[in-house]
């Protein structure tokens, strides 16, 4: 089935898995742990962690009581910051032709207007704007 939405799956993993770690408030929380609830590859949720890690938005802790925290409070870590860390910086995109066949053209306009861009720009404030912690206030991950 397709969907009109798309997040690839690392990116995915990264916002589910700061929103699981923020649940559990200061908790040490193991990849396997989390691949485990997302149902996800081990090696491809520990590698996600990695990103995370090296981006500054988690703490690795070592050890047989090893796992992962976040750097810092929930509150302050917005989730344009998860995504960007996975994906990169966002480039907004007003045409779905990925060599912008639309752009330019004077007398072509995109068949969606400026639908598709509106769409774009209301999601990346949404991404910047919200925060770990207020998603995790309302999500149902603390019983995983």
């Amino acid at each position: 089935m397709a969907t009109l939405f798309k997040f690839s799956e690392a990116a995915s993993l990264a916002l589910h898995a700061m929103v699981l770690i923020a649940v559990r408030k200061g908790e040490v929380v193991k990849a396997r742990e989390m691949s485990a609830a997302f149902r996800a590859s081990g090696a491809h949720m520990s590698k996600v962690c990695q990103r995370l890690t090296r981006s500054g938005l988690l703490v690795a802790h070592r050890g047989v009581t090893g796992g992962f925290t976040l750097s810092r409070s929930a509150g302050r870590i917005r989730l344009y910051e998860v995504y960007e860390a996975i994906e990169g910086r966002v480039e907004l995109f007003p045409c779905l032709f990925r060599k912008r066949h639309c752009a330019g053209k004077s007398k072509h306009d995109c068949v969606f207007g400026k639908r598709i861009m509106g769409y774009e720009k209301d999601f990346l404030r949404y991404l910047k704007t919200t925060t770990i912690a207020r998603v995790a206030a309302t999500s149902d991950l603390g019983g995983l």
